[in-house]
């Protein structure tokens, strides 16, 4: 849609749809109708991958990386934050407020969205395009040459995002089943793990001056993840587990950012809102797949889970050594 109506104009259309969503679930109180509302609110709520498409067409080339970085930190610092806040809400004030503040957050941003984004600054509406002809580039891109490198990419964070989900599911089995850790001490350590995350995005920018390109970054980001996790399988004490979650949780960042820089720098400006649309199906569908295989796992012993995902993150880095972007783009220089 952004393709076709500009990134503004859906921004705005699907903070404005989400809103309205979480208001219709504060209205009922029944069961099948949470399912049916739940259905316009998961097809309109791509608000992140909308202000990222956003802030990809305002940033230059050479500065993108940093721009993502400090979105990815603000992103990561909501997620850690907007769990507490609605824990807190639900406990003292009920469903109905909690969904009734989601939907005026929504609201707010639409506001803000009006405000500061002018419509000279994100991609604007194609005049000459309808959905149909969007639909028939789309199918298009996706048998062109261009697709096929962006597929590796694709394939490669289908591993490695679904490597991060399982461990992550079962880290908080591990801490409980074998290091004896409570819930307030698992509430911390996660904190710690999401502020070193927050940390590596915020210098993203530092660290692609030591490379000449961001497949080199994330590929050496991913192997410097793989062998973290592989670190976890041997931890034998509490303090060993959290430090393998430092370079974990950091290089899980540089792979986020750098993953999504090396997608945008492969497509051309019209494919852009198709290549950031695929790349969020593809989180979406780890979401799904991710948990209900770290719980499959974790019925057999708390030391699956990890196998399973360090296996994965290691058929991730290994597609990404045999499948390189190409050999032109490794030798491109994007600083």
């Amino acid at each position: 849609m952004s393709d076709v109506y500009g990134r503004r104009s859906t921004l705005l259309f699907v903070l404005l749809c989400t809103s309205f969503g979480y208001l219709l679930f504060a209205a009922t109180d029944r069961v099948w109708l949470f399912f049916l509302f739940r259905i316009p609110t998961g097809l309109m709520k791509h608000s992140l991958v909308m202000a990222r498409a956003c802030l990809v067409d305002i940033t230059n080339e050479n500065d993108r990386v940093v721009q993502l970085g400090r979105y990815s930190a603000v992103a990561t610092a909501g997620f850690a934050i907007g769990p507490t806040l609605g824990g807190h809400l639900m406990e003292h004030y009920g469903f109905k407020v909690a969904a009734c503040t989601t939907s005026a957050i929504f609201l707010l941003n639409f506001v803000l969205s009006w405000w500061l984004i002018h419509p000279g600054q994100a991609s604007q509406r194609q005049q000459s395009k309808g959905i149909r002809a969007s639909l028939v580039q789309t199918f298009t891109f996706m048998r062109s040459k261009t697709w096929s490198k962006v597929s590796h990419v694709m394939v490669q964070r289908f591993f490695l995002i679904n490597s991060t989900l399982i461990f992550r599911r079962s880290m908080y089995h591990v801490l409980r089943s074998q290091f004896r850790t409570s819930p307030l001490v698992i509430s911390y350590i996660v904190s710690f793990q999401q502020t070193i995350s927050v940390a590596a995005a915020l210098l993203i920018g530092k660290m692609s001056h030591f490379y000449s390109n961001t497949e080199q970054l994330r590929f050496h980001a991913c192997m410097l993840m793989a062998m973290a996790i592989v670190g976890s399988l041997f931890a034998t004490r509490l303090w060993i587990f959290v430090a393998v979650l430092v370079p974990l949780g950091a290089m899980v960042s540089v792979e986020r950012i750098t993953g999504t820089q090396l997608c945008i720098q492969l497509a051309s400006p019209e494919e852009k809102g198709a290549v950031l649309g695929i790349g969020s199906s593809v989180w979406s569908l780890t979401r799904i797949l991710g948990p209900q295989i770290a719980g499959l796992a974790m019925d057999y012993g708390y030391s699956l889970p990890q196998v399973i995902t360090a296996a994965l993150a290691i058929i991730g880095t290994g597609y990404m050594y045999v499948f390189p972007v190409s050999k032109t783009f490794i030798n491109k220089k994007t600083d």
